[in-house]
């Protein structure tokens, strides 16, 4: 990326990274049991 005629380089990154909160795809076979665990019967 170039900002007024300075580059500014980054990172790659990989599918599904957000660049607004940083946070990227979730698992869902891993988050949705800890969900439920929180979740009032």
């Amino acid at each position: 990326m170039s900002l007024n005629g300075v580059t500014i380089t980054g990172y790659e990154t990989g599918t599904g990274w957000d660049p607004v909160t940083g946070w990227g795809t979730p698992d869902a076979q891993v988050l949705i049991p800890l969900l439920v665990r929180y979740v009032s019967p």
